[in-house]
């Protein structure tokens, strides 16, 4: 199963895979390993979506994420000082 499993994947993608099954025991080693491995992890990923060119696609994907949270962070703002309640707590407003 191993086989089929590394014959399958590319090496850049299996050194992620590694880096993130050893993470643990360098986080419990160091600083510097957890921090290089971490390093290590986010420039290979940065280098497979330049290579595979699905950097707009994934920007696309943070985007509508970004816009639903600032939707529902905007809407607990309105509720939260549009109450009766936090206008009473606070003399400032009166």
């Amino acid at each position: 199963m191993l086989s089929i499993f590394l014959k399958e994947k590319k090496y850049s993608e299996l050194t992620i895979y590694l880096l993130i099954v050893i993470l643990p025991f360098t986080l419990v080693s160091g600083p510097f390993l957890s921090d290089l491995s971490i390093s290590l992890i986010t420039i290979i990923f940065i280098y497979i979506t330049l290579k595979k060119k699905t950097i707009f696609l994934l920007f696309q994907q943070v985007y509508k994420n970004f816009c639903i949270i600032l939707f529902i962070f905007t809407f607990y703002l309105i509720v939260f000082f549009g109450s009766d309640n936090f206008l009473k707590k606070n003399n400032f407003f009166l």
